[in-house]
């Protein structure tokens, strides 16, 4: 259900354009009019998401935008990747749509300067766009300037056979156009998306395109009850964390989460994908199924390599 900031029966709007959303549908749609939509998903956030309410509503843009939060304690899925992606299909559309977290908070020019981005290299074609943050914590002290370094992203490495295994793309950096949203909503929600922003990636690099802004513009909040959370990229900390019986469980529960996701993105959008991709889908599925020569083999083969050799190692041992 979207929820206000007071009321749990309207969207929030921006107050100094208060239209009727079927009214500023029909002035988009006849004069251009750019809108963006942000859509913040919550699941018990009153700790934090007053604060991130704030950051938003009092964001210094010209640009018009509309804010609606989206209450998973009502709609009980019990996912982020299925809240998110639900929200995204429910919500009205628009020319842009930011995600927001409920424990973040954005810094004032986050909208200006994302939105400008996009609509610089927006060519009507889908389009996601995203940048770094900072990572804080709890009390929003920071402990790293860029969540790429810390967490060892590499958001040039956003080609879709690199995307199967490995996302690069975080959900709340992101702004996408009205093209890539109605790429996603084309099919019903997901059930094996392994996060939302790694299956809107996935539609951006097939049918569209993938552009990084190099700027921090949110500060991203840890805390104790986040559900991925940052974590400093190290291979001493990667491998000793792998090694152990609860490290080894949970890569493979992370790797049957990609195949399982890679099998429903070809389900589901097949007829459109080039016979490059599809071959690539199929081999990347059918790694669980080969001996450990013939993995190392389509993974060379394919590209199917996390960004630094200590992953890729790691991939082999537990892939």
């Amino acid at each position: 259900m979207w929820k206000n900031c007071e009321s749990t029966q309207h969207e929030t709007i921006r107050n100094r354009f208060l239209t009727p959303s079927s009214l500023f549908q029909q002035l988009y749609n006849r004069y251009g009019i750019v809108m963006i939509n942000i859509i913040l998903c919550s699941y018990k956030g009153d700790k934090y998401i007053q604060a991130q309410r704030e950051s938003i509503l009092g964001q210094k843009t010209d640009e018009e935008f509309r804010l609606y939060e989206y209450d998973d304690e009502i709609r009980q899925s019990g996912s982020a990747a299925l809240n998110f992606l639900s929200a995204i299909t429910e919500a009205p559309e628009a020319a842009y749509y930011m995600l927001s977290d409920q424990d973040d908070v954005w810094h004032p020019d986050k909208i200006e300067k994302l939105s400008a981005f996009i609509k610089a290299n927006d060519n009507g074609l889908p389009l996601l766009c995203f940048s770094d943050a900072a990572v804080a914590d709890e009390s929003l002290n920071i402990i790293a300037d860029s969540f790429v370094k810390y967490q060892g992203i590499s958001p040039e490495r956003t080609d879709f056979n690199h995307l199967l295994l490995q996302n690069q793309v975080t959900g709340a950096a992101c702004i996408f156009n009205n093209a890539l949203r109605n790429k996603i909503i084309e099919h019903e929600v997901p059930q094996h998306a392994a996060v939302h922003d790694h299956w809107i990636a996935l539609i951006a690099s097939a049918f569209g395109r993938i552009l990084y802004l190099d700027e921090a513009l949110y500060d991203y909040r840890q805390h104790d009850n986040n559900v991925l959370g940052a974590h400093k990229a190290g291979v001493f900390r990667e491998t000793s964390e792998r090694m152990t019986e609860e490290g080894s469980k949970k890569s493979h529960a992370g790797y049957e989460s990609l195949f399982s996701q890679a099998q429903e993105f070809l389900e589901f959008y097949r007829k459109d994908m080039s016979p490059d991709m599809i071959e690539a889908c199929e081999a990347f599925i059918e790694i669980p199924n080969l001996t450990k020569a013939e993995k190392i083999k389509t993974i060379a083969r394919y590209g199917f390599t996390y960004n630094n050799a200590y992953r890729t190692f790691g991939e082999i041992l537990f892939i």
